[in-house]
């Protein structure tokens, strides 16, 4: 198997300080492994093992590189360096990814393994976050209390307000069943 990865930025300071950024980043996976369950059968009622089609073995495993896989992604940030007690960086990613099961899992159908081709699995569409950190405008040199006593600016001034937030939408479900 073998992956080409391939992306294109575009950046541009909008203001003293803020940057704004846009990414397309891609990625494709070709001859990557898919398994098969050979001696499955095709679902019917009763026992199993009387409809496999290769008597009188159980689970035959077989593994060949014949799946691909494709990514493309959007990535929209706006990144502020501190600046007036103010600094933050904020990113949205919009990915649409494309594949099948590659990683141990055979194929639901072995008549027709395009069958599992579609959204991967492990990967979020929509994807957001916002870091940030503020500058109290508290103790000497700020606005608000700048004349306070050397030990009440030790206790007051020189605060912090930070937080990171993330928001995402969740993995893309599939109900799958084993005949096994």
């Amino acid at each position: 198997p073998y992956h080409q990865q391939w992306n294109m930025t575009l950046e541009y300071e909008v203001l003293p300080n803020t940057a704004v950024r846009a990414s397309y980043v891609g990625n494709r996976g070709t001859h990557l492994p898919v398994a098969f369950a050979l001696n499955t059968p095709p679902p019917a009622p009763g026992a199993v093992q009387p409809l496999r089609p290769y008597q009188p073995w159980g689970n035959i495993g077989y593994q060949e590189s014949t799946r691909n896989s494709i990514m493309h992604q959007m990535q929209l940030s706006v990144q502020r360096r501190m600046a007036s007690g103010l600094a933050f960086e904020a990113e949205y990613q919009f990915s649409r990814a494309l594949g099948g099961q590659v990683y141990g899992d055979p194929v639901m159908d072995n008549r027709n393994a395009r069958l599992d081709r579609g959204n991967l699995d492990y990967i979020r569409r929509h994807f957001a976050k916002m870091n940030y950190i503020y500058d109290l405008p508290f103790g000497k040199g700020r606005p608000f209390f700048s004349t306070l006593p050397s030990v009440a600016d030790k206790i007051l001034g020189g605060w912090q307000l930070a937080g990171i937030i993330s928001l995402s939408t969740g993995e893309p479900y599939s109900v799958t069943f084993t005949s096994t």
